[in-house]
């Protein structure tokens, strides 16, 4: 978990805003683990189940258990916290992302991709 390297990327979309915050952009984090990470993970860098994965209950984080394994991480939590996270923090001041109201707005998109576990 320490050793855990992640390229990530942001990129700016222009697109329509919500219609319950016309003057307001928003933010979209996708997270995909890498087959390279092990083989639990598919190309789509979700959890194989079966194959050690734990993608159901593991609430996405690793734990071990009384055997001594580490399960695997389940990505999709993992993508729904950081989501969570980057639009409560207040890290992205989304009335700034506002071009035209109701009509253009900036998409921040945070790309993360895990490179190894």
């Amino acid at each position: 978990l320490g050793d855990t390297q992640i390229l990530t990327a942001v990129t700016l979309l222009v697109g329509v805003p919500g219609p319950s915050t016309p003057d307001e952009g928003d933010c979209v984090v996708s997270l995909t683990v890498s087959p390279i990470c092990g083989r639990g993970y598919n190309l789509s860098g979700r959890v194989i189940e079966g194959e050690g994965g734990g993608g159901g209950g593991s609430g996405g984080t690793s734990s071990t258990d009384n055997g001594g394994s580490v399960s695997k991480a389940n990505p999709s939590s993992i993508e729904s916290h950081l989501q969570r996270v980057v639009r409560t923090s207040g890290l992205i001041d989304f009335s700034a992302l506002g071009i035209i109201s109701g009509k253009a707005a900036f998409r921040v998109k945070i790309g993360c991709v895990v490179l190894n576990d």
